[in-house]
């Protein structure tokens, strides 16, 4: 069983704890309390399509002007990458999507593109991906969302798409 480190734990309690202090007001908070609520739609447990059982995002619901949340992917039975997730205010307003990937430092991207059933973050100095988006479609099957990462990779447009489906979360069972 793999261990958080001190290190490792300190940096994700600073990922989780940073960003403005509760009960401080600052321009555009309204506005960005609106596109939190407007995300809403993001919280639950998303079952990867053609995954392993377990291959799943799971988003809490907005609190705290946050949505937390993180990935597991499964291989073969076992855990093969993990990620923490933060979608939060950012720094002179509009929203930030923080990704603490496995094995790597964690990286931030803008918030670009809301509309009611889709957004899009972007952060262009970043290695691979520059864009991280959601899009959600609901039908007749039930709700499905299309992560999608993209962007420059070797001079190359490059896109990665995750299908899920809205699964009932496994405390819930």
């Amino acid at each position: 069983m793999k261990h958080f480190s001190p290190p490792g734990l300190a940096l994700i309690l600073a990922l989780l704890l940073a960003g403005p202090a509760s009960g401080q007001s600052g321009p555009g908070d309204d506005e960005v309390a609106r596109a939190l609520a407007d995300l809403q739609w993001l919280a639950g447990c998303w079952q990867r399509e053609g995954g392993e059982a377990g291959s799943q995002e799971q988003w809490m619901p907005v609190a705290g002007r946050t949505l937390l949340g993180m990935s597991r992917t499964v291989r073969n039975g076992c855990t093969a990458d993990h990620e923490y997730l933060q979608i939060r205010p950012a720094a002179g307003g509009g929203l930030e999507y923080w990704a603490l990937p496995a094995r790597q430092p964690a990286a931030a991207f803008r918030l670009v593109q809301q509309t009611a059933q889709s957004v899009l973050f972007e952060n262009p100095q970043h290695d691979f991906p520059q864009r991280i988006g959601y899009t959600l479609a609901r039908g007749a099957g039930g709700d499905r969302l299309l992560a999608h990462i993209e962007g420059q990779r070797q001079d190359q447009l490059k896109r990665i798409e995750f299908p899920f489906r809205r699964v009932r979360c496994e405390a819930e069972r």
